[in-house]
């Protein structure tokens, strides 16, 4: 009997001896492994780790760029004859070339006054800024590019690509978009007239606008202009015409609501005038 207890003692004692073993076994085995992953997360992550420093020169060296490319500045009026001119030479260019094979009555119209909008506004209107400030390059080539496109858009569709009917000028749309763009290009001159002439020679600071639409808003320039292409959407009747109204509102309605704000906070008085920012009695 003591035999068997001893052999069972023995037996059961190697028996938890093994099984220790095999979980210390295992234990080793799982920080192997462990060890391996983490080599192998090692080597995975080193090439990013190095990559790292050539990242951060590219970013560092792309926002140097920008930040050079913003503080650079050219001659306001040449920037403003550069940019604007575009469309002018795209609207030349439809007059001479569109047509199938000729344009018709609406189309000359309609592309007329584009090229007599964009014509004041590149050769007349920076000729009677006084004192205009250096523009920024950034501004200059963001103004240029979008005219190359909104000229090339406006033209195809007017020289090239839809032709109205001659009948199309006692349409209901094209005379009330005629006379809305041309009431709102009155407008728009109107006010950049009386902004001219805020101040005399030699003097500086802000002065409150007043006459014509300022009257009603602070913005009347931007009022007009916004007027003048809406008017000119609903007389062609087209998406390229749409684009440019709404690029039109969204671009310089803000600027409006900004200018407006600006008054406010600089003149203790200009609430009492009742003025809106950009449409009267509303905005």
């Amino acid at each position: 009997m003591r035999k068997r207890k001893t052999k069972t003692s023995t037996s059961t004692d190697y028996e938890a001896m093994t099984y220790r073993q095999l979980q210390t076994e295992a234990k080793i085995r799982g920080l192997r492994a462990s060890g391996k992953k983490e080599h192998l997360l090692a080597r995975l992550q080193k090439p990013a780790e190095e990559s790292t420093p050539s990242a951060k020169r590219t970013s560092s060296s792309l926002m140097s760029y920008f930040s050079t490319l913003s503080t650079v500045s050219m001659n306001g009026m040449l920037a403003w004859i550069l940019q604007e001119a575009p469309v002018v030479v795209c609207c030349t260019y439809g007059f001479v070339f569109g047509g199938r094979p000729s344009l018709s009555l609406p189309n000359r119209l309609i592309l007329g006054f584009l090229l007599l909008h964009y014509s004041n506004r590149t050769f007349v209107f920076p000729l009677l800024i006084r004192g205009g400030k250096p523009t920024p390059v950034w501004v200059f080539l963001a103004a240029f590019f979008y005219c190359c496109w909104n000229g090339f858009m406006q033209t195809s569709w007017l020289a090239f690509v839809h032709i109205y009917p001659d009948d199309w000028i006692y349409d209901p749309r094209f005379i009330f978009g005629g006379l809305l763009a041309f009431l709102g290009m009155c407008i728009n001159m109107h006010s950049d007239h009386i902004l001219r002439n805020l101040r005399k020679p030699g003097e500086t600071g802000y002065k409150i606008p007043r006459g014509g639409c300022f009257e009603w808003v602070s913005g009347a320039n931007f009022l007009g202009e916004i007027m003048e292409w809406t008017g000119f959407a609903v007389a062609q009747w087209s998406l390229p015409g749409l684009a440019f109204a709404l690029f039109t509102m969204s671009n310089i309605g803000p600027r409006g609501v900004q200018h407006h704000q600006n008054y406010i906070e600089k003149f203790d008085e200009y609430e009492k005038l009742g003025r809106k920012a950009i449409i009267p009695y509303l905005l």
